[in-house]
């Protein structure tokens, strides 16, 4: 690089497409005299199109034969570009999450509040910063935040806990808490960070299959006692009907012709296939509400 113009350096190393600019405000700082400071972040194309983030300041500088020239100070800051463009990205990815994103401090205070907790929870930032997050816990469940924080200072994670919290409409929804620790940069445990998705939707889905699933219970209990009973209490009656055409047919044999012995032949067979319907239906109740295990063979 030594004795090639400066202008030319700047062209290959510089990515922006403001070279003619600095060029202009380096020649500015030797004719003025007047130091120059990058107030942003400029990229450079280092070590074979590798981008690199610097923060520069330009200054006028005398040099041993009398003449002026000028010293550029480079401080390279790409680590720290990086770690600020992952904050960004992870506090986008917070911003834009459906779920309610809370951090609070070791006393309960709520430290941070991301979009999502305004849409679960109907508070706006400006409501909740500050605010103790008992504010969000219903009288009857205020013994969880305490032991919630003692186990966040001893350092654990508390995931998929599900709990029923208050928005701020006074309405009570059910939610999923995911909570973690939260650490300061040498470690220590400063408070903790809250996930909280609102899952009522599923919950009352989930009530309305229990008290389904009770009420077919009920049903099915009802069907089987009356087909027991109707199995039991119809065998009588039936009996009457085949003992009384058995004992007519007897009777009246001869006197009745044909189509008369036809007929009761008709009622008895009928009873006595209805008799045996019965006796089925009140075995099959019996068997299909045995607790015990069925026989590994049956006929």
């Amino acid at each position: 690089l030594i004795g090639r113009p400066f202008a030319e350096v700047v062209r290959e190393i510089w990515a922006k497409p403001r070279v003619d600019e600095m060029v202009e405000i380096i020649r500015r700082t030797l004719a003025t005299g007047e130091p120059w400071a990058m107030r942003e972040r400029a990229e450079m194309r280092l070590n074979r199109g590798v981008t690199e983030y610097f923060e520069w300041l330009i200054d006028r500088l005398a040099l041993g034969d009398g003449s002026t020239g000028v010293v550029c100070y480079f401080r390279n800051v790409g680590e720290r570009q990086r770690a600020e463009q992952n904050s960004n990205l992870l506090a986008s990815i917070v911003e834009s999450s459906d779920d309610a994103i809370v951090s609070k401090n070791l006393y309960g205070r709520i430290l941070s509040w991301n979009r999502g907790a305004e849409r679960v929870f109907g508070y706006c930032a400006d409501e909740a910063l500050g605010q103790s997050i008992e504010m969000l816990i219903p009288p009857d469940r205020l013994e969880e935040e305490p032991r919630i924080l003692e186990r966040m200072k001893r350092g654990e994670r508390l995931e998929h806990f599900e709990t029923v919290r208050v928005r701020k409409d006074g309405r009570r929804i059910n939610v999923s808490l995911t909570i973690s620790p939260l650490r300061d940069c040498e470690g220590r445990i400063v408070g903790a960070s809250k996930v909280a998705r609102d899952v009522t939707a599923r919950v009352k889905q989930e009530q309305e299959l229990q008290r389904t699933n009770r009420a077919l219970e009920r049903a099915n209990g009802d069907l089987q006692h009356f087909a027991w009973s109707a199995s039991h209490d119809l065998q009588e009656p039936l009996r009457m009907v085949s003992i009384y055409s058995e004992l007519l047919r007897r009777k009246f044999t001869g006197q009745l012709g044909p189509a008369g012995e036809e007929y009761i032949g008709y009622t008895v067979l009928g009873a006595k296939r209805m008799e045996n319907l019965l006796r089925n239906l009140r075995t099959y109740t019996h068997v299909s509400t045995l607790a015990a295990a069925p026989a590994e063979e049956v006929d």
